[in-house]
């Protein structure tokens, strides 16, 4: 009888996941790493944009999900977060925050010399660039600039200026950057953003606002604020097109945040809670995924 084959299994496959933005209700990232962790469901990149970026930040820095929660939850209840803001605050055709004392505030968490690679996995950062419309993605080198590109908020935050153009939070491109998973080497690619609920008549708004912008390049040099913010409508995409994306994804999280908590930072506990029940409703799929993915042959060279 011949030797029998054996056929080569692959190894265990690469989960990624990525992050949207919003604050507070962005905070709903930490409830959903904490889930993943409790069923030892590996994470082994990440993407973020705007809160996701500094949540993601967080924990591939090596902070606890229960660490990052408590970080969120003190800086909002003891109000620091305004005190922040006013010390940053510049009135400017770009903008109304610097953003220099919020990036001290993470600086206190995250030294200031930490790169990409310093990280415990990979993890990447996008932004927007509001002079040419493309995506420009952070992976490598300081990490703190790219953090403060991304939470750089249209029409509140002054622009980053990045080798001669104007960087903002890029979530104006896309909601939850899921895509950038594929170049971290993810093979299974789970989106996740908080979704606040909205009067079922904002989607045709916002379409109708989209397809209007059409065809429109931005002016060169730093916009002003009125300029940012018409220009941030055309790009900006908001939690209805964010659902359209995670629709598109076998798996998704998206917890529903209740319109009041979107208004209220110091419903971090309550927030991260629904972020973990909604991230216990995938558990299940997510776990056979991963076993279908592992369960396949090996691809022959």
């Amino acid at each position: 009888m011949g030797e029998r084959k054996t056929v080569p299994r692959r190894k265990r496959p690469r989960l990624g996941l990525a992050f949207g933005g919003g604050l507070p209700f962005g905070v709903a990232a930490i409830g959903v790493i904490d889930t993943f962790l409790r069923h030892g469901i590996p994470i082994d990149c990440m993407a973020g944009t705007s809160m996701g970026s500094i949540i993601g930040l967080l924990y591939a820095y090596g902070y606890s999900p229960a660490e990052v929660a408590d970080q969120f939850e003190g800086f909002f209840r003891a109000k620091r977060l305004l005190p922040v803001l006013l010390h940053d605050l510049r009135l400017s055709r770009s903008g109304f925050v610097r953003g220099g004392h919020l990036l001290k505030a993470i600086g206190d968490l995250v030294p200031e010399s930490t790169t990409f690679e310093d990280l415990r996995l990979p993890f990447a950062v996008p932004a927007a660039d509001l002079l040419t419309g493309q995506e420009l993605v952070f992976r490598s080198g300081p990490v703190l600039p790219a953090i403060r590109a991304s939470i750089s908020m249209p029409g509140i935050f002054t622009p980053v200026e990045y080798e001669g153009t104007y960087l903002v939070d890029g979530a104006v491109i896309s909601p939850v950057p899921v895509h950038l998973l594929d170049m971290l080497g993810a093979d299974i690619k789970i989106p996740m953003r908080a979704i606040r609920q909205r009067p079922d008549d904002v989607r045709q708004r916002i379409v109708e606002i989209r397809a209007s912008q059409q065809g429109r390049r931005p002016r060169q040099g730093p916009p002003d604020v009125l300029h940012l913010l018409w220009r941030s409508l055309s790009l900006i995409l908001q939690d209805q097109f964010a659902e359209l994306l995670l629709d598109q994804y076998a798996i998704s999280i998206k917890p529903e945040i209740p319109f009041d908590y979107a208004g209220s930072p110091d419903k971090v506990r309550e927030i991260v809670d629904i972020g973990r029940q909604e991230a216990e409703r995938h558990v299940a799929d997510i776990e056979a995924a991963l076993r279908a993915d592992s369960a396949r042959p090996a691809t022959r060279a």
